[in-house]
């Protein structure tokens, strides 16, 4: 991938999640609320919404992860260090 594509991915990926921002801590707050809701003996209704939190975090963590790969190849770029490609 070029620095230009990264660059690109990562300015779509920041304004997908200025968009998503928050939807991911409405769902993220609705799952740890039926969590804390679910009796302690329904040992897999706890796991299934731990689960959907990891998973919603993840999610989150790899647009997060994008975004910054593309700031580093804008930095890059803009200080003539490009890697090769």
């Amino acid at each position: 991938m070029t620095e230009d594509e990264r660059i690109a991915r990562g300015r779509q990926a920041s304004q997908e999640l200025r968009v998503t921002e928050d939807a991911f801590a409405a769902v993220r707050q609705t799952l740890v609320e039926a969590m804390i809701a679910t009796p302690p003996d329904n040992e897999t209704g706890i796991m299934k919404r731990h689960q959907a939190i990891q998973v919603l975090d993840m999610v989150r963590k790899a647009l997060m992860l994008v975004v910054a790969d593309g700031d580093m190849a804008r930095a890059a770029q803009e200080s003539g260090l490009n890697r090769p490609n």
